[in-house]
């Protein structure tokens, strides 16, 4: 019983990240004429109230990457099933078979200890403990095994790709890999990334750091694509808009500071300690 959205909501419950459209247009003579089609996704829906009323919330597919689920990296569940000391190399992870959610060799983090490994079956045995400023440590039977991500000498777009692809649930058919890495092989081509993530964090975190470095990252709700762009001049192939009192700016006010404008930064910076969060 009840209006047709209590009904729907009762039918398919499961709505959150469907597609949801907006259809941009006009009405002349009856006829409508749609301009564009802009897309996003169902996060809530809210009513019917008192009133009858009803909300529909949607985001951009980005939102995707704040889930609780899509972290980077993944958490790990496998646990030491011994203590182990300092200098020692080999032990076995526990449960039974949990070896099998790790790959056969890479780079993890017990407790505050970084450490590479190779790994058969339910056995690891660690190829370097102490790495990236951690400090070789004892850990007790129980303590999580947790697997690393490590980027070397990467671009950011290489950064991003891998980000949204392995961690998050965003179709690869909104990534427009090839733009990205024209965009960034253009303007950043020098600026590589060194770090280690050594515990799960948020992917729409990971990505928000980014632009710190210069980088816009959005989501184009036209052409259903997330973009990628640098910060740099006006390029060739883009337009240039006049913005005048009368059209664009309401009110504005304008104080110079010539003593304090900088022409030219450079900053050069290395992670302290991979695990010591953001």
């Amino acid at each position: 019983r009840g209006s047709f959205f209590t009904k729907l909501k009762s039918r398919f419950p499961f709505y959150a990240d469907r597609p949801l459209r907006v259809i941009d247009g006009y009405v002349d003579g009856g006829v409508f004429t749609e301009l564009q089609t802009r897309h996003f996704i169902i996060t809530n829906m809210v009513g019917p109230n008192d009133n009858g009323n009803v909300s529909i919330e949607a985001k951009d597919v980005l939102t995707l990457a704040e889930k609780k689920s899509a972290t980077a990296p993944v958490a790990s569940r496998g646990q030491l099933l011994t203590d182990i000391d300092v200098g020692l190399v080999g032990f076995d992870l526990t449960p039974s078979g949990i070896g099998a959610e790790y790959p056969a060799s890479g780079t993890a983090v017990i407790g505050s200890e970084v450490v590479t490994y190779t790994r058969s079956s339910d056995t690891v045995t660690l190829t370097g403990r102490g790495l990236y400023t951690t400090d070789e440590s004892d850990h007790s039977e129980g303590d999580t095994f947790q697997q690393c991500i490590v980027y070397s000498n990467q671009l950011i777009n290489e950064v991003v790709e891998d980000l949204l692809t392995n961690y998050t649930d965003i179709p690869s058919s909104y990534f427009p890999t090839a733009d990205w890495a024209s965009e960034i092989e253009r303007w950043a081509p020098t600026l590589r990334l060194d770090t280690v993530i050594a515990e799960p964090t948020s992917v729409a975190d990971l990505l928000g750091e980014l632009a710190v470095l210069g980088v816009s990252i959005w989501w184009d709700d036209v052409n259903q694509e997330i973009r990628i762009a640098a910060t740099k001049p006006v390029d060739l192939n883009q337009t240039v808009y006049n913005l005048s009192d009368d059209a664009n700016i309401k009110s504005i006010s304008q104080e110079d500071r010539d003593e304090d404008r900088l022409t030219q930064i450079h900053f050069y910076t290395v992670q302290a300690d991979p695990t010591a969060g953001l």
